[in-house]
């Protein structure tokens, strides 16, 4: 198994896979949840709830597989990153954690002439750093146990994560361990 070059490719892969779409799902995940977070946002409420009907009601594999086809993303591991860059669960935590903070440190940071992005980078994010943490580590774990989606979007074995060659891989033993007991009879 680790003689045979597809098995180190398949890790590369998985590796670079969690490692891109971890940093991609934090930088969208933190820039659409402090947004959310400030009360002077018009249609706050609004945006929040089209957000939770989506996370209720998920389109569905068939339109989710013609967009991704339709985008072009088909073998391709935008096809894994893209469409699960924000969960929306992890979204609502940040932004709640954001809206736990005291404004009072915002409003001291706009007194001192810092504008939105300065507020969050160096007085919002620092406070933030356990919740990052974990959230990070979350969607690490997603990314690298991505299996269905690769499945379905990659075709291409020079791309596959290592979950789907390790399928493969425990598929093709038994089914030559089948055949081998079926040869015996």
């Amino acid at each position: 198994l680790i003689k045979k070059g597809a098995f180190w490719l398949a890790y590369r892969n998985s590796a670079s896979i969690t490692v891109l779409g971890t940093i991609t799902s934090m930088i969208i995940t933190t820039l659409c949840a402090y947004p959310l977070s400030r009360r002077d946002l018009p249609g706050r409420g609004f945006l929040m709830t089209l957000i939770v009907i989506q996370m209720i009601f998920p389109a569905g594999l068939i339109p989710f597989y013609l967009t991704v086809r339709g985008l072009g993303m088909v073998d391709k591991w935008s096809a894994l990153i893209i469409p699960y860059c924000l969960n929306t669960f992890y979204m609502i935590v940040l932004r709640s954690y954001f809206q736990s903070l005291p404004r009072e440190l915002e409003e001291s940071a706009v007194i001192d002439g810092a504008n939105d992005l300065q507020i969050l980078w160096r007085i919002i994010l620092p406070l933030a750093v356990p919740v990052i943490g974990t959230l990070t580590l979350f969607y690490a774990v997603n990314y690298w146990n991505l299996f269905f989606p690769a499945v379905i979007f990659i075709n291409n074995g020079k791309l596959m994560p290592l979950q789907v060659v390790l399928r493969d891989l425990i598929w093709s033993a038994a089914l030559t361990s089948q055949t081998a007991s079926a040869d015996q009879f």
